[in-house]
């Protein structure tokens, strides 16, 4: 079980990295430098699919982590619309 939560914490934050380092991202005001952020995002990328195989199967564990990717790297550009949605909308009202 801790296998499977520190795989998901890991790959969490190597699609978070990745993102925050895209110049379109829309969660801070400035991206990341892209160079250690990207380096820092594969390195925890590794890091979460080293702990979904010591805690599965290894097809199950690619399977599991290619879909928290995909999942988390869906995710994070609506939540940064989201972001900016609820910004406007509180500048709107003052």
């Amino acid at each position: 079980m801790t296998a499977w939560l520190g795989g998901l914490v890991a790959t969490f934050g190597a699609c978070l990295l990745l993102y925050l380092a895209s110049p379109h991202q829309a969660l801070r005001s400035s991206p990341l430098p892209a160079w250690p952020a990207r380096c820092s995002a594969l390195s925890l990328a590794v890091t979460g699919l080293g702990c979904l195989l010591g805690g599965m199967h290894t097809l199950a564990a690619v399977f599991c982590f290619a879909t928290l990717l995909m999942v988390f790297l869906v995710a994070l550009p609506y939540a940064g619309a989201q972001r900016q949605r609820m910004k406007s909308r509180d500048g709107a009202r003052r």
